[in-house]
């Protein structure tokens, strides 16, 4: 905000900022004489219950290859390790090997591909 003169201020520049809404009922509408103490991400549902409070989020994680976790209220691959050095791609959900390591420059600056280090594919052979 820059002071124009005259008590006016001019506003040079807008922000945005995200506000959560909540919808559901709030403590005073429930029977319970006790509050439920919700994690945090959760808030107190219809049912007087703790719930997630990012609903927009858990319906965007439909489908795909990730679940809902209630528990943590975050959409998760089900895969949470990767055997033999993989890394987990939590985009896709998939195990993914960086063949940078394969393939790093020799004394000279050359690139020369070591393939003894690449994992094998195993396959049975049928007679």
């Amino acid at each position: 905000m820059v002071y124009a003169g005259h008590n006016r201020f001019l506003i040079n520049q807008t922000l945005n900022i995200t506000m959560e809404q909540h919808r559901a009922c709030s403590c005073r509408d429930c029977t319970l004489e006790e509050q439920p103490e919700c994690m945090p991400g959760q808030v107190i549902g219809a049912s007087c219950t703790c719930e997630c409070g990012n609903q927009l989020d858990k319906n965007n994680c439909k489908g795909g290859s990730k679940r809902w976790n209630e528990d943590t209220c975050t959409c998760e691959c089900p895969i949470r390790y990767c055997p033999g050095g993989g890394v987990l791609n939590e985009i896709h959900c998939m195990c993914e090997q960086h063949l940078a390591e394969f393939n790093e420059p020799d004394e000279a600056g050359n690139f020369r591909s070591d393939l003894s280090k690449i994992p094998r594919l195993k396959s049975r052979i049928r007679p």
